[in-house]
This record gives structure tokens, sequence and C-alpha cells, in this order.
């Protein structure tokens, strides 16, 4: 986990290793998780908090990005994006294995 021009606090810290704790369960063929969180401040005085993730698997890595006006809520985004690619891949994966069985 990496902060760009961002202090990562452990109320930060934790609460990202709990959300991806989830993604862990759903997919145990995780072999690593890497969170960048960012912040920019724009000329038009809104601040934009950017989280980006790659879950490493056998195969192709999951990366996704979110970018809000909250970190916290950009952290739920990035997990709820990288949840729903992991979930994507597993069903594959299924129908392959129901096709090569059927064959």
């Amino acid at each position: 986990m990496t902060g760009h021009h961002l202090l990562l606090t452990d109320a930060i810290k934790s609460l990202t290793q709990e959300k991806f704790q989830k993604l862990f369960r759903h997919a145990p063929d995780i072999l690593r998780a890497r969170v960048e969180l960012s912040f920019e401040n724009n000329r038009l005085d809104k601040n934009s908090f950017t989280a980006k993730g790659i879950l490493e698997v056998s195969g192709n890595d999951c990366v996704a990005s979110a970018t809000t006006e909250d970190m916290y809520k950009s952290i739920d985004e990035l997990v709820r994006k990288l949840d729903r690619q992991v979930r994507r891949r597993a069903k594959i994966w299924r129908g392959k294995r129901k096709d090569a069985i059927a064959a």
C-alpha cells in the first residue's frame, strides 16, 4: 500500500486491509494485492482522491481505479470494481470446467 501526496493513517490502512479481505475470501488464488492511494488538488478548488488497485492472480491481473471527492468512497468503489472482476473471472473458469467435463 502506497500513498502519493497523502499521509496514510492507521485508520486508512486498516480500512483498506479490511475491505480487501473480502476479495481474498472470494478468490483464494490471489497472489498479491497492490493499492495506490493518491490526492490531487485541482485548480477549481475540488479535491480528488484516487484509489488504484492491482490484484496479481495466475493469468491476467485484475486492475481497477476509482476517483471521487472522498478517500473512503474511492476505496469502496475500488473494492467493488475489483470484486466484480474477480467474480466474473471465477464464473468464466467455472464455465470452462463444465465445458471440459461435458466434452
